[in-house]
């Protein structure tokens, strides 16, 4: 049908640009150091040895995620990627190190909230993360199970410090099923250096989904079960 086809989206393989640094716009998009007004978060995939082309196919998955994702510009191991102009992800491949670096920024003057904002704040990173995190699993399976995964402070990026003290990925998972939810930086259990894992790691805590209160939820009957578990009925707030 002539209608369904204009409404179709094509993904077209290309070749990346020649150029191995980022185009002179870059700098506009992306300052250093970021506004005193900017949010970010920052996550950092460790290969212990990864194909040169990996990076390509990084920049195919990202490409996919049109029109939800938008693409600002790309160069040999680089992108520059967002939603509007207020979030933005810088995404690079360091080909000495074999490290696949995700910066994520938010950045809005015109709301002062944008700081506390934890939903604005994990929109971007959980799709970006989540896409990689697939496009590993289903493409790289080796890879997968052997590349390490870091996560930088953010109370140390936003203070400029030179290098950022590094949390390991499964303590940011295992915070999660903790009392407080929380960690240290440099793993000093002081005030000043407590993080909640909403404002460390806002993609695993998934802040930017809607959320569920238990005293809304009510286990009913018993309707099935089998091999993989029982299912029942269940109500929110009182509708099933």
């Amino acid at each position: 049908c002539p209608k369904e086809k204009e409404n179709r989206s094509f993904l077209v393989p290309r070749l990346l640009p020649s150029q191995p640094s980022p185009p002179k716009k870059f700098d506009r998009l992306w300052p250093v150091p970021a506004p005193i007004t900017t949010v970010e978060h920052q996550r950092i995939y460790v290969f212990p040895q990864a194909p040169s082309w990996l990076f390509l196919r990084v920049l195919q998955q990202l490409l996919s995620m049109s029109p939800f994702l938008t693409t600002h510009m790309l160069w040999n191991y680089g992108t520059l990627v967002g939603i509007g102009s207020h979030q933005l992800s810088y995404i690079h491949f360091n080909t000495h190190t074999s490290q696949l670096i995700v910066q994520v920024r938010i950045n809005d003057p015109s709301n002062p909230l944008v700081l506390s904002d934890l939903k604005a704040q994990g929109l971007l990173l959980r799709h970006i993360t989540h896409a990689l995190e697939n496009m590993f699993e289903s493409h790289f399976p080796r890879l997968y199970s052997t590349v390490s995964r870091l996560v930088p402070c953010t109370h140390c990026i936003r203070s400029l410090v030179p290098e950022p003290f590094i949390f390991n990925y499964q303590s940011c998972l295992e915070s999660l099923f903790t009392k407080h939810k929380v960690l240290f930086c440099q793993n000093i259990r002081s005030a000043s250096r407590c993080l909640r894992i909403e404002q460390l790691a806002p993609d695993l805590a998934l802040v930017d989904l809607p959320r569920l209160e238990e005293s809304e939820l009510q286990v009913k009957e018993l309707l099935g079960e089998g091999t993989f578990g029982q299912v029942y009925l269940g109500l929110w707030r009182d509708v099933p």
